[in-house]
């Protein structure tokens, strides 16, 4: 087709071009190094070199400025309680791990202007929901995050849990199952 000719060429050209990976990489190196930017509008740049992520929900969810209504935690929790029974008519049981966004575990790092409006988050409801109006395990590994900060839980440049948070959260889980996990320390 004519029309899908140019963008053909364009990915041909990126596929194949010469240290393209090498010159983006320099590229994003010098808008970081002298122009203290990311090239990426889903990064935001936080104090300390701490990147955070912007796509999604993220900063609305740490901001607590969309939190569920008591008839969205209802639906929630309905919701979960028949994926459980769906699961358990099986012969298999169901957990849910929660996993908590960096920002709220490294908030210090996090750029002024992002204000909190709550102390709440989605975060925190679903806990409490899912502990309250459901018999499905859950692990949270939030608090636990939160009160041994002399570990880093998270890459600092990246949005996912390092080992040791994926470790934590893989034990809790484990013991929310009923099995008995190995210590952290």
């Amino acid at each position: 087709n004519f029309q899908d000719y140019p963008k053909a060429i364009e990915d041909y050209i990126n596929d194949h071009a010469a240290f393209r990976n090498q010159l983006l990489g320099l590229n994003a190196g010098i808008n970081l190094g002298i122009f203290h930017s990311v090239d990426n509008p889903d990064v935001i740049m936080g104090k300390d070199g701490w990147y955070f992520y912007n796509g999604g929900s993220s900063i609305s969810d740490y901001r607590g400025k969309n939190l569920y209504s008591k008839e969205e935690l209802d639906q929630i929790a309905a919701k979960f309680e028949e994926v459980n029974q769906h699961f358990a008519n099986q012969g298999i049981q169901f957990a849910v791990v929660l996993a908590p966004n960096k920002e709220e575990i490294y908030s210090e790092y996090m750029p002024e202007f992002y204000t909190k409006l709550s102390d709440i988050t989605r975060y925190d409801q679903m806990e409490q929901c899912l502990n309250t109006q459901t018999t499905i395990p859950v692990a949270a590994p939030k608090q636990y995050f939160l009160e041994n900060r002399e570990r880093l839980w998270y890459f600092k440049t990246d949005t996912h849990w390092n080992e040791a948070g994926g470790f934590v959260a893989s034990q809790m889980l484990i013991e929310a199952l009923g099995g008995q996990g190995v210590s952290a320390e």
